[in-house]
């Protein structure tokens, strides 16, 4: 007994037609990818971040770590103002930032002594905004206001001050 042969399948594409020419070999200079050296007219020069930014920075995380749940609550309490400790009980016990982590930080100082940072939050299915006000010099810092909007389609932020 013989097996009969399938016929081959007509193609599925059409053939390739070429619409545009190809470039000519000796095409203008490109630069190559990836630069080997930093291209100012790119990417601007990055400041270096003062002890200040750092110290500030270092104490954001710490927050949102706390307000995510991956650090106790207790360390919090030396860096938060009373009403904005508040705050942070409520966001923890509604649990609306777990899982977050800091994607993006921004920094400015209005006067010496003050800082107020915006923080863009993510974790794989969502982005969320958190602003702090921090006060203090040196290492020595307090954040006394905190504003956010973690929850998707909420109706106004939550604060920490009026």
């Amino acid at each position: 007994m013989t097996v009969p042969v399938p016929a081959l399948a007509p193609l599925s594409r059409p053939v390739l037609i070429r619409l545009v020419p190809p470039l000519p070999a000796d095409g203008p200079a490109q630069p190559e990818l990836p630069f080997r050296e930093p291209r100012p007219d790119l990417w601007p020069a990055q400041p270096s971040r003062t002890a200040e930014e750092r110290v500030v920075r270092a104490i954001a995380v710490a927050l949102v770590e706390v307000l995510a749940g991956r650090r106790p609550p207790s360390q919090a309490h030396p860096i938060v103002a009373e009403e904005v400790g508040s705050v942070v009980g409520h966001v923890l016990r509604s649990r609306v930032a777990h899982g977050l982590v800091v994607a993006s930080f921004r920094m400015q100082e209005p006067r010496p002594g003050v800082a107020e940072v915006t923080l863009r939050l993510a974790d794989a299915h969502r982005n969320a905004a958190l602003a702090l006000r921090l006060e203090g010099r040196r290492t020595r810092w307090r954040c006394t206001a905190l504003e956010g909007s973690l929850v998707e389609g909420a109706t106004r932020p939550f604060r920490s001050h009026s």
